[in-house]
């Protein structure tokens, strides 16, 4: 953010009164271009944090802006960019353990809270991240803080102030005292829509308005994720109002109230991490999107693709002995274990016979052999012991009992070694 930015309609998540100071700071500004690059030469460089007892300390502090500028040089402040900076370097630190924010602002610009935000909850997943209140968490600054695994508060901390912000100048009647008048020239519609040389129009207000509402939506949609709760529990504090310490805990904006030395003395994050209760699938995917993501992937791997069609195959021979009968049923599923294809029973016109008065199936199929010329028909080549000729269902018992067999594989090896028996078998059926 540059000083220019306060011009521009800039959508701000911050206290009212820092804004307001900001904008009397603005007013008053009067450092000429020489003194502004003697300042950002000599302003001394800031270490992204420091490092005590295996905890990383990160200095958060006054308005927050997008980037480093003039603005931050002059008037202090962290940008969104730095703290993004410090997060991941701390991350990827080996003599760190656990982060803390050490967080005294009122908030600050909207753009680039969230992508800071995100960092935040990814690099939580590495290292425990605490978020301490020494003062102000307020607003944009509440956003980010919220992200931490747990935010804690001192007793006096002013925690809150969720929304957002747009400040309108109308300077057209300063403008004609000083005897200036301004015109924007323009291509399409609402390109100066607000501008500062005229006053409010409703039309104009309505379309800011619009835009602030869907900010703020994002910002009590971040909280509530970051939080691993519910939006309708954040809405019953997100009216701009700052909380003081212990109210802040009492309505679960904090999870603790503490103070900065006892977060560095009294052991490591993970071990001092308080139970949270996962009570959706959002708060999961918040808090662990890792494990989430590997339940998802072994789900994938485990499902077993034959089940559905065994299943399939179970469901039809059912049909099949129910709608059709035991005797039906059972040669339905000798079929299957023939493994006979559908353009060999294209000839079969049904399972169940069509014939409207009951028939001797066995003389009719002998009956359609005798037409054929073949001789001893019906019958295997094969006779018992008590010279019992048998058909295709005799023989594949017989096999069973001899070889001790399935009769799926009974099946196989007589219709393998006994064509013309399967075959009769078949023209059986017709």
């Amino acid at each position: 953010m540059e000083i220019t930015d306060f011009s521009k309609g800039q959508i701000w998540a911050i206290l009212p009164t820092k804004f307001e100071a900001l904008m009397g700071s603005m007013r008053t500004f009067n450092a000429n271009k020489k003194d502004l690059e003697t300042l950002r030469e000599t302003r001394p460089s800031r270490e992204l944090y420091y490092v005590e007892n295996g905890t990383a300390v990160i200095e958060i502090t006054g308005a927050l802006t997008k980037t480093e500028s003039i603005f931050s040089y002059l008037y202090g402040g962290t940008s969104y960019s730095f703290i993004q900076a410090a997060v991941k370097s701390a991350a990827n630190d080996n003599s760190v353990e656990q982060i803390i924010l050490n967080i005294d602002s009122p908030g600050g610009t909207v753009s680039g809270v969230e992508a800071t935000a995100q960092v935040i909850r990814e690099v939580r997943q590495k290292k425990p991240i605490i978020a301490f209140a020494s003062g102000q968490m307020a607003s944009a600054a509440y956003w980010i803080g919220s992200a931490a695994n747990r935010i804690v508060a001192e007793a006096t901390s002013e925690i809150g102030s969720i929304g957002v912000l747009m400040c309108h100048y109308d300077f057209s009647e300063w403008d004609k005292n000083e005897g200036l008048k301004r015109t924007f020239i323009t291509a399409g519609k609402y390109k100066a829509i607000g501008n500062d040389s005229e006053p409010l129009t409703d039309e104009a207000r309505d379309i800011f308005q619009d835009e602030l509402d869907a900010i703020y939506k994002i910002f009590v949609d971040s909280v509530a994720l970051n939080r691993g709760t519910d939006t309708k529990s954040i809405l019953k504090v997100a009216d701009g109002r700052v909380f003081i310490g212990a109210w802040a805990k009492d309505k679960g904006l904090v999870d603790e109230i503490g103070n900065f030395n006892s977060l560095i003395t009294d052991g490591k994050g993970v071990e001092n991490m308080p139970d949270k209760k996962i009570e959706s699938i959002d708060q999961l995917t918040a808090e662990y999107p890792d494990l989430v993501k590997k339940i998802q992937e072994n789900s994938v791997k485990s499902v077993d693709v034959e089940t559905p069609k065994k299943d399939a195959v179970e469901q039809i021979l059912g049909l099949v002995y129910v709608h059709f009968g035991q005797e039906q049923g059972e040669k339905f599923k000798t079929l299957i274990e023939t493994g006979v294809t559908a353009e060999q029973l294209k000839a079969i016109k049904a399972i169940e016979p069509k014939q409207e008065q009951p028939v001797d199936k066995n003389e009719l199929a002998l009956e359609k052999l005798k037409k054929t010329g073949a001789e001893n028909p019906g019958f295997a080549d094969e006779i018992t012991a008590d010279d019992t000729p048998k058909d295709f269902m005799s023989a594949v018992e017989a096999v069973m009992v001899d070889k001790g067999i399935s009769r799926a594989k009974a099946v196989r090896q007589v219709v393998n070694e006994q064509p013309e028996l399967h075959e009769q078998y078949l023209n059986s059926l017709q």
